[in-house]
């Protein structure tokens, strides 16, 4: 993304609290990135890549709501970090990363080698 922005690091601070409200660790890559720019800002202003209170905020809304909870599988095991601003989520899941579509399709890469479709 050549006017993508990257945002000042995450303060270790940040990504404790991360953990905290979520209760799981951070993935190390999703970490590594925090701890070099708190978020990505792409084209359009889309926050691609989440600040880490983001991270901990809207992972905290989606685990709580009622509505989600009907619609979708657990969020548990998920931990959404950005979104392309048309819907679709980004999410790890263990050692995967997972596109949460609006039409409800998932597709899975590995997050070491992302997905360039």
């Amino acid at each position: 993304m050549a006017d993508a922005e990257l945002a000042e690091p995450a303060i270790s601070e940040a990504l404790a609290e991360v953990e905290r409200v979520l209760g799981q660790p951070l993935p190390e890559d999703l970490a590594s990135l925090l701890r070099k720019c708190n978020g990505v800002r792409g084209h359009y202003d889309t926050d691609v890549v989440w600040s880490a209170e983001r991270i901990a905020k809207e992972n905290a809304s989606f685990r709580v709501s009622a509505d989600f909870a009907k619609l979708y599988m657990p969020f548990e095991p998920l931990m959404f970090f950005g979104d392309n601003a048309g819907g679709d989520q980004f999410a790890f899941v263990r050692s995967r990363c997972v596109t949460m579509c609006s039409s409800g399709i998932t597709r899975r890469t590995d997050a070491s080698r992302p997905r360039t479709d």
